[in-house]
C-alpha cells in the first residue's frame, strides 16, 4: 500500500474521519502515480500516526480520502541513536542522510571540522535533507521522520555532547579497539547513543584527543579506509544491530 505525509494543517482530529490534500503531493497522486478512487493508500503525520483510508476523490491539486483506521506507532525499546557527521562534499552527505533515516537513527546533527566541507551546510541545506527524509520515509514505511538539526554547523570542539550516555567515534587510526567491547551492556545503556563521524580529511589528532576527553570511546571499522559515507552506513548498521534497532518487531 503507497505511503504519503500529510502536513500538520491536514491531519485530522480524532472527531474526524476525512483527510484533504491539496498542493504539490496531490497532483503527484493524480497526474504521476494516477490514483483513483476507491484505492486504498496510507498516510503518516510525522509524529506517530498513520492513517489507512480509502480514497474518496483524485483531482489534479485535490484529494480527499475517508480514513478508515488510524494508529500510533509504538516508541522503540532500544537506545536512540544520533549521528554526528562532519560535513561531506557534494551530495554525499544527502546519500548519509537517506540511509541514516532508512537505518532508524533518531537525530541527524551536522558539524565542522578542521578538514571537512564547510560550504555544505546551512538553512537551505537542512531544508533539503528534511525533504529527503520525508521521501525516505514514504520508502521505508518509517511513521517519525529522523530528526534534522537546523542550527548552523558548529565547529566540533564548541559542542556539547553530555546529553548522550554512550560516546562513539570511527576512527581510521584505531588499531586496537571494535565496537564489541565497547557496546557490552549497550542494551540496557540508559540516555541516547551519539555515533560521530568524520570527514573526507578524517579527524585531526587534537580533535580526536578533545574528544577523548569528552567521553569518546574510538573505534575501528575493520583493515580497510572506507569512504566517510560508507562509514556512517556501516558504524549506522552495526550500532543499531548491537542495540536490538534492527531486530524484527514482535
Amino acid at each position: 500500500m503507497r505511503r504519503f505525509y500529510l502536513p500538520a494543517p491536514c491531519v485530522p482530529t480524532n472527531s474526524q474521519n476525512l483527510i484533504e490534500l491539496e498542493g504539490q503531493q496531490a497532483r503527484h497522486m493524480a497526474l504521476v502515480l494516477r490514483l483513483k478512487a476507491g484505492e486504498k493508500v496510507e498516510f503518516f503525520d510525522g509524529c506517530g500516526q498513520v492513517f489507512s483510508t480509502r480514497l474518496l476523490a483524485v483531482e489534479q491539486g485535490r484529494v480527499s480520502a475517508l480514513v478508515e483506521e488510524r494508529c500510533q506507532e509504538t516508541t522503540p525499546r532500544h537506545p536512540q541513536l544520533v549521528l554526528a557527521q562532519a560535513l561531506l562534499r557534494g551530495k554525499k552527505m544527502d546519500l548519509v542522510v537517506q540511509k541514516a533515516n532508512e537505518l532508524g537513527v533518531h537525530a541527524f546533527v551536522p558539524l565542522l571540522t578542521r578538514f571537512c566541507e564547510n560550504r555544505s551546510g546551512g538553512q537551505a541545506a537542512a531544508e533539503r535533507w528534511q525533504r529527503i527524509v520525508i521521501e525516505s520515509c514514504k520508502q521505508c514505511r518509517r511513521a517519525i521522520p529522523m530528526h534534522i538539526e537546523h542550527q548552523a554547523p558548529q565547529p566540533l570542539t564548541s559542542m556539547d555532547f553530555s546529553w548522550a550516555g554512550l560516546r562513539l567515534v570511527a576512527w581510521e587510526g584505531e588499531q586496537r579497539a571494535g565496537l564489541p567491547p565497547a557496546l557490552e551492556g549497550l542494551r540496557v545503556h540508559s540516555g541516547p547513543i551519539c555515533l560521530l563521524i568524520g570527514p573526507e580529511g578524517g579527524l585531526h589528532q587534537d580533535e580526536l584527543a578533545w574528544l577523548k576527553a569528552q567521553g569518546f570511546h574510538s573505534f575501528s571499522l575493520g583493515v580497510h579506509i572506507l569512504r566517510a559515507e560508507t562509514a556512517a552506513i556501516a558504524g549506522i548498521a552495526i550500532v543499531q544491530h548491537l542495540s536490538g534497532a534492527l531486530q524484527p518487531q514482535m
